[in-house]
This record gives structure tokens, sequence and C-alpha cells, in this order.
């Protein structure tokens, strides 16, 4: 279920996407797809950034795990990471090679 702002019947500013398992989007939408904001799963890991308007893919962000290491990143429009860094629970980065 969406709540939030529509134009034109499309979700457009502000708003909030759930699914019926719980996972949400809720940030910044322009002709019905989310640009920016936060991606939190059910599971409990959330992504929080930019997003490719044509598919819903990250852009650029973070990603928190569930056991608070983070990945800090870049992705292309097709998913792939082009760059990016893990920081390990101990405060370890980790560079992607």
């Amino acid at each position: 279920k969406f709540i939030g702002n529509w134009k034109k019947n499309l979700a457009h500013g502000f708003g909030w996407l759930e699914y019926v398992n719980g996972t949400y989007y809720e940030g910044k939408y322009e002709d019905n797809c989310i640009i920016e904001g936060t991606l939190k799963y059910f599971s409990g890991t959330f992504f929080s950034g930019k997003f490719y308007k044509e598919s819903s893919l990250f852009m650029e962000g973070f990603i928190r795990f569930r056991d608070n290491e983070e990945f800090y990143g870049e992705w292309a429009p097709n998913g792939v990471t082009v760059i990016g860094h893990l920081i390990t629970l101990r405060g370890e980065k980790i560079y992607l090679k």
C-alpha cells in the first residue's frame, strides 16, 4: 500500500510504500518511482541513498546489514556494484577490488 503525495494519479513527492511482508520504501518519489530515500527489508537490513528512477535499483548510498556491518558504494544501472567499501563490526574498512 502507498501512503503519500500524488500527481496525475502517480506517486510524486514524499511517500511510503509497504509490502505485505513488512518491507518498505520511504522517501522521495517521482512519476511513481522512488528516487531517494530508504528501503528497509523485513529482515532488518536497510539501504539509504539514491535509486535509479527506471528500475528502483540502488544508485549510491549505504547498506546497513542486520549484524550492523555497513557497505558504502555506488551501483551501475544493472545493479552491479561499481565501487565501495565494507566497514566491519571491528571498524575495519575492506575495499571492493
